[in-house]
């Protein structure tokens, strides 16, 4: 009797006054135990890069970065330190304030005030008051953990939708609990109480459906940035993703790239998959190791949440609970892992610990404190969505494509925010406007000084060659991250090469690889295989003189490789040659991009100096046709011509060099050299299409010698290829040898020939006088071809040609249907004129013109047409807009010239000739010729004071 009155008595007093006095204390315990005190912490620790990501949302301007982090975290870091300097840690210490007091909230939804103050308590000691990613978003798990023990008690729509909502806004700050909504679905529907599951079906589509809603418009300005979805932070866990996959236990530091090699278009997600699904065992055991080294940070901790949830396991508060810290542990036991990614959770077992140390302290039978948890929970929560709509709506006002004249109307519109000078400042550095962009830079820095301004103000000075270049000396980087320090060494690195100091210049980039060197990195529990990993990426680390080089790129190529030879010490053997500006010099990969870049910008000069550089002794083969490739595209052969000397230098047996270097000469005119590239490359082995390549320089060059011997050994190389048959045949009746001509089109029709090649045999026989023969063809060709218009044009000129005026108006006829393409109704019309056809052929360059008011092709027919109808004012009136709207079409000055002449207008058409001939022209020289022939008949007459004969007779055509 006297133990239940005893136990009814401390039942009692969980009620009362004690139980609130020992979990006020606690919590007040918890504020002043903490490490560092918050109002002490200088400087606050927040990234650059997020920085910089957060004032591109806030204000609206570009950067490459925007998807590399989630934008609650961003926004937040760059909003605080928009407020004045004294306030920032007060903005920190709220933030900080508010994850204690959700820690006691949980802790009082779990049990009492008691376990609120207990669970704060211990909260305090692992949540450290900062801007950082763990120092914030342990906030948003405990306000989704408080939301769930709330939720879970009697799940339906209001909850599903509160609970789904403070995980989207959970997801805002950082992904991992973008699976939680199905595991908690799933907890709902199918373990908690199954036989209400229809009730439940509510809240768990809701809790599913409102963290998707509220990602859309990130994920929507992600679309209309890059073109494609983008759910979460774009690439940021890739490579634990991947080292997770090959076995690493803790996180290492490194470049993806210098691990594995992931085919074009493969993901580092599905790329894990593929891995993990061929070692299954071996991800488990791994798996496994992460687990246990994660219970190993705080062991206590965890055997008392344990506890917690198997003795209170009948109460769905301390399951959830337990359900979300597994969750949070198995996703990122996924992937290789370090301490302070859990963070964020610590502060729910803290909660759950508590929870089970009340109990055995003072037991309670009901919930005291839950009407007040409730009330501070859901200002906590007021205040998340605040963040969370503020976010959303800088996310969905932030533009699609970012350009100068909107920065521009920004700075207009704030003058005084130092984001936006710094941004303008990048930009114009990036566009190689180095003397805009410092002053850009300079008025930043003076409005906001931080770290990452005074670096960019530094690198501007060194890329200007200004006199206060050695500021980056004497710069403070006490409050610079990480990344920003190692960019310090390389910018005075860049700056004692500017002032020849190479040995300076050397040790400066020594001391920014050893602050890069990630051997000192902190791991979680380093294996054997994880320092092999490590070793392995540290080689690769070595390529930091790349982000030396990028730190140049607003330089014009040429000045770039000037200054890095600087660093260079002759008599130093070895040692100059393992020297970073040697081994910069010598990465044909790096110059081989920058060249890329430079033809890109349409920089002919600098493709040139990037390119030359790029042609090294080492070039691989790959980068030699990637080189080779750029040469083609470029579009002033001079620049390209040197280029291909080198190469051609290193790689003499490389016919694609040889046969681009001859075209280059080609067409700069150099004959000559032309041919003695092409000699060298046709005494080699050509594929198919170097062969065609060579014999479209062999025709350009007019060597019909060089023609026949690549077309001989093109036939002996490829005998079944009816195509080096019909070009033999070609060249044969081109010049004459009308037996050789016939042998080899016996050879090419003995083979099989599709249409074109047909319809090229017909063409040959054309030119060897024999229609009868192209007449046959052509009707082979018609009888496996009926439905072609195409090949019943061909058969209709032919018959004109030959003078058989009805055979040709019946293929005409045939040829006749509404799917003529355009081109091949303008030859229906030329054969309509040519047959005296002429109203006809008028309809159809009538129907063409008007459909294509601007092609002077049509125009020009028509023109004719017309001037043969005796219109000439017409006629006249179409040829003078063909010549104006196409100048190189000398055939239309041809046809206008004559028509002029033949109206007796021989001044106005003398004027066309001389047009004519000052216009380059795309015609044959036969046109040229007789214009000139036409022009000197005119002054010719003109002179003799005689006029033509016949005015009014048609134009030449």
């Amino acid at each position: 009797m006297l133990v239940a009155s005893l136990d009814k008595a401390r039942r009692q007093a969980s009620h009362s006054l004690p139980a609130w006095v020992l979990g006020c204390a606690a919590l007040v315990a918890a504020v002043f135990f903490v490490q560092p005190f918050p109002w002490s912490a200088s400087p606050l620790g927040v990234t650059c890069q997020d920085l910089a990501i957060g004032e591109s949302l806030l204000h609206g301007f570009g950067s490459k970065d925007i998807s590399y982090s989630m934008p609650m975290q961003s926004v937040l870091c760059a909003a605080v330190r928009h407020v004045p300097a004294g306030s920032q840690p007060a903005c920190v210490l709220a933030l900080w304030s508010a994850a204690l007091l959700l820690a006691f909230t949980l802790g009082c939804l779990l049990h009492s005030p008691l376990a609120g103050g207990l669970s704060a308590l211990a909260a305090s000691r692992l949540i450290v008051p900062g801007l950082e990613y763990d120092n914030v978003y342990p906030l948003f798990v405990l306000l989704v953990a408080n939301v769930l023990v709330w939720a879970g008690r009697g799940p339906g729509l209001g909850q599903g939708l509160a609970l789904g909502a403070a995980v989207g806004l959970s997801v805002l700050e950082r992904s991992p609990l973008f699976l939680f909504p199905f595991v908690a679905a799933g907890y709902s529907l199918w373990v908690q109480d199954p036989g209400s599951r229809g009730r439940r079906w509510p809240y768990a589509a809701s809790l599913v459906a409102v963290p998707a809603l509220i990602l859309l418009p990130w994920v929507w300005m992600n679309y209309a940035l890059h073109g494609r979805i983008i759910l979460f932070e774009e690439n940021r866990a890739a490579f634990n993703i991947v080292t997770g996959a090959i076995g690493a236990v803790s996180t290492i530091e490194g470049d993806l790239r210098h691990l594995v090699s992931l085919a074009d278009g493969t993901g580092a997600l599905a790329w894990a998959l593929g891995r993990i699904l061929e070692h299954p065992l071996d991800f488990l055991k791994v798996f496994g190791a992460r687990a246990v080294s994660i219970l190993g940070e705080h062991p206590a901790l965890f055997l008392l949440a344990a506890a917690g949830a198997f003795f209170s396991r009948s109460r769905h508060e301390f399951r959830l609970c337990g359900l979300l810290v597994a969750y949070y542990l198995a996703v990122h036991c996924l992937m290789s892992v370090r301490p302070r990614y859990f963070t964020p959770v610590w502060p729910v077992l803290c909660g759950m610990s508590a929870g089970f140390l009340a109990e055995l302290a003072l037991p309670v039978s009901g919930r005291p404190g839950t009407r007040l948890c409730a009330g501070v929970v859901s200002a906590l929560y007021a205040l998340c969505a605040g963040m969370g709509l503020f976010v959303l709506a800088k996310v969905m006002a932030h533009p699609a494509r970012p350009d100068r004249a909107r920065l521009e109307e920004r700075l207009s519109a704030r003058p005084d925010l130092a984001c936006l000078w710094a941004e303008s400042g990048r930009e114009r550095l990036a566009r190689g406007d180095i003397k805009a962009g410092l002053a850009d830079l300079r008025r930043a820095l003076l409005l906001g000084p931080r770290p990452d301004r005074a670096l960019e103000l530094a690198r501007a000075l060194i890329l200007a060659d200004s006199p206060q270049q050695g500021l980056v000396h004497s710069l403070d980087q006490t409050g610079a991250d990480w990344n920003d320090r190692v960019r310090r060494h390389l910018l005075r690195a860049l700056a004692f090469l500017r002032e020849g100091r190479s040995r300076e210049a050397e040790a400066a980039f020594g001391e920014a690889e050893r602050l890069r060197s990630p051997v000192d990195t902190p791991a979680l529990r380093s294996t054997p295989y994880d320092r092999e990993l490590q070793e392995r990426l540290n080689i690769g680390y070595r390529l930091l003189y790349r982000e030396l080089a990028a730190l140049l790129k607003p330089l014009p190529p040429a000045e770039q490789i000037a200054l890095l030879q600087r660093g260079l010490v002759p008599g130093r053997g070895a040692k100059e040659r393992a020297s970073p500006f040697a081994l910069l010099l010598r990465d044909s990969d790096w110059w081989l991009d920058v060249a890329g870049q430079a033809h890109a910008a349409g920089d002919g000069k600098g493709f040139l100096a990037a390119g030359l550089q790029a042609a090294q002794e080492r070039l691989s083969p790959a980068a030699a046709a990637a080189l080779l490739d750029r040469c083609r595209g470029i579009g002033d052969p001079a620049l390209a011509v040197p280029l291909l000397r080198r190469l051609a230098a290193l790689r003499p047996r490389d016919p694609a060099v040889l046969l681009a270097l001859a075209s280059g000469n080609l067409k700069l005119k150099a004959g000559a050299e032309a041919r003695r590239w092409l000699e060298r490359s046709t005494s080699l082995p050509l594929g198919q299409a170097q062969l065609h390549q060579a014999l479209d320089l062999c025709r350009a060059l007019a060597d019909q010698g060089c023609a026949r011997r690549l077309l001989e050994l093109s036939t002996k190389l490829h005998p079944r290829n009816p195509g080096y048959w019909l070009e033999r045949a070609h060249l044969a009746a081109q010049t004459g040898r009308r037996k050789e001509a016939a042998a080899h089109l016996r050879e090419a029709l003995a083979l099989p020939l599709q249409a074109a090649g047909l319809l090229r045999a017909a063409g040959i026989c054309r030119n060897m006088g024999e229609d009868g023969r192209e007449f046959e063809l052509l009707a082979r060709l018609s009888h496996a071809e009926p439905d072609d218009p195409g090949l019943w044009l061909a058969m209709a000129d032919l018959a004109a040609e030959g003078g058989r005026r009805g055979e040709a108006i019946a293929y005409l006829d045939r040829a006749d249907s509404p799917g003529l393409a355009p081109d091949q109704r303008l030859k229906q019309a030329i054969i309509l004129q040519r047959l005296g056809l002429l109203s006809r052929a008028l309809a159809i360059l009538d129907s063409l013109a008007a459909a294509d008011p601007r092609n002077a092709g049509y125009l020009s027919s028509r023109g004719v047409v017309r001037a043969l109808l005796g219109r000439g004012p017409d006629a006249v009136s179409d040829l003078r807009q063909a010549v104006s709207l196409d100048p190189r079409s000398l055939q239309s000055y041809l046809s206008l010239g004559s028509l002029l002449d033949s109206s007796c207008r021989t001044d106005e058409a003398i004027r066309v000739y001389q047009d004519a001939l000052r216009r380059p022209g795309s015609d044959q020289p036969a046109v040229r010729q007789a214009i000139r022939r036409s022009r000197a008949v005119l002054l010719e007459r003109r002179k003799a004071g005689a006029s033509r004969a016949g005015c009014g007779s048609a134009p030449r055509r």
